[in-house]
């Protein structure tokens, strides 16, 4: 089976107008909570960072260029997509498919080339879908076998997503949007090591795989070809990163293209952490709120989380704390949070030396149990005098997939925490709303350049 002519088929034939209602909305609104969630971070090193590198190395001043979000300074389309893809991704708030950030990557990418060819609101919409189901079919079976490896999902998965969604806007035909795919599995790679080390080029990697992706629809656009093998060849993706060369891995997937729609099973951040330590938190201060629970009088504090999770590299971490890659992925950390200070904000996630913190995270122990499901767990808090409170939080992605009023809600907070200006929020807003009436993206990048 040709797995990427196979993704290519659905990707060519997609369109806005035919999609369900519910799948119309939750598109529009992944695409508002990517922008909304993505610009916030214009301050945060990361972003500064990327800018800095991108401004330097990837200027240009004539051909196509494409726009530095939250600056205005005009760039190679690869070099904007990387360093916006940085941008968004600078928070830690994205939106989740599976263990994937779709977000931070597809919506840089189609923006970056509605800005350099004739785009409508509706096809930047319908290119966007089509990268995150390109992302769904090929995550979906195979992130349970590469993630206990090393590899880390989104470089590995979303890539192809952004790839095909690039391919889509270009108008490229069938088999060149087959080839963008298969061009992609040559391009891929991120490991998770940086979180167990507290550093920050997970920040980066989205950045350079958001990068690639368009490159390889480019290439594709350029007249290149891709291995027909790429996916389940001896040498192919499957095999190397999944370990597995196996049709089953996604057959369900490509069969379900256009029926099922894995977009609606998005989730996104109340907090900037990391997905897996958002339900500790909300248990933890749900917990403290409910029975008044004093820090200063706890003993002990245990979290029974699935083995999946508790083991991803930083989920255990308790420092010493140095950077806010180590914050952002400890459950240890974000459940002390939680019961000293009962809110979460980035700039709480870049203080490492609270002893209040501190000593609630050295009395903080995560536990592998397997009765949990991934997003459920149990909070059991240990007082001095020998009373034990418990909480537990057994949901459904359904707690996290928040409706379009609810996400902007969080926008608007995100926004006032980060002093962004109300009348910028409520225009983006407004602009995201009504995209698929509108002729060309230029007004909203024209109101993402600046602060």
């Amino acid at each position: 089976m040709d797995i990427a002519k196979a993704l290519a088929e659905f990707v060519d034939q997609v369109e806005f107008d035919q999609l369900p209602e519910d799948v119309k909305e939750k598109s529009k609104t992944c695409f508002m909570n990517s922008i909304g969630i993505g610009i916030s971070g214009y301050e945060l090193g990361p972003a500064g960072h990327a800018k800095h590198v991108a401004k330097e190395f990837d200027s240009k001043e004539s051909g196509r260029r494409a726009t530095l979000f939250m600056d205005g300074a005009k760039l190679s389309m690869p070099g904007a997509v990387a360093a916006n893809t940085v941008l968004f991704h600078s928070r830690a708030q994205e939106d989740t498919l599976g263990g994937t950030h779709n977000g931070t990557m597809i919506v840089p990418v189609v923006l970056a080339v509605a800005e350099n060819f004739p785009c409508t609101g509706k096809e930047i919409l319908a290119a966007t879908l089509a990268g995150y189901e390109v992302t769904a079919v090929l995550e979906r079976k195979m992130a349970k076998l590469s993630t206990p490896k090393g590899f880390r999902p989104s470089a590995i998965y979303v890539t192809f997503g952004v790839a095909a969604a690039a391919a889509k806007l270009l108008k490229l035909s069938k088999e060149q949007i087959a080839d963008a795919i298969r061009i992609t599995a040559s391009l891929v790679g991120g490991i998770q090591e940086s979180f167990a080390a507290g550093t920050t080029e997970w920040f980066y990697q989205n950045g350079c795989a958001a990068r690639n992706g368009l490159t390889a629809a480019l290439l594709a656009r350029d007249g290149v070809t891709g291995a027909e093998s790429a996916f389940d060849g001896y040498k192919g993706f499957m095999n190397v990163f999944a370990g597995e060369n196996d049709y089953e891995l996604v057959r369900e997937g490509i069969e379900n293209l256009g029926k099922e729609y894995r977009i609606r099973n998005v989730t996104f951040k109340f907090n900037p952490c990391c997905a897996i330590a958002q339900t500790p938190f909300i248990v933890s201060c749900e917990l403290a709120d409910e029975k008044k629970i004093d820090h200063e009088q706890i003993e002990s504090i245990h979290y029974h989380m699935n083995p999946f999770d508790s083991n991803y590299p930083g989920t255990k971490g308790k420092g010493p704390f140095v950077s806010d890659t180590q914050t952002t992925m400890s459950c240890a950390f974000n459940i002390a949070n939680a019961i000293v200070n009962r809110t979460c904000t980035k700039k709480g996630q870049q203080v490492f030396d609270d002893e209040r913190i501190l000593n609630l995270v050295d009395r903080t122990t995560v536990v592998d149990d397997d009765h949990y499901p991934i997003l459920c767990g149990k909070v059991v808090i240990k007082m001095k005098d020998g009373t034990v409170y418990e909480k537990e939080m057994m949901i459904t992605e359904e707690y996290y997939q928040l409706s379009w009023e609810e996400n902007a809600k969080l926008m608007i907070k995100v926004h006032d925490e980060v002093g962004l200006d109300p009348n910028k929020t409520k225009k983006l807003l407004d602009l995201v709303y009504t995209i698929e009436t509108a002729e060309n993206a230029d007004a909203l990048i024209e109101e993402m350049s600046r602060p």
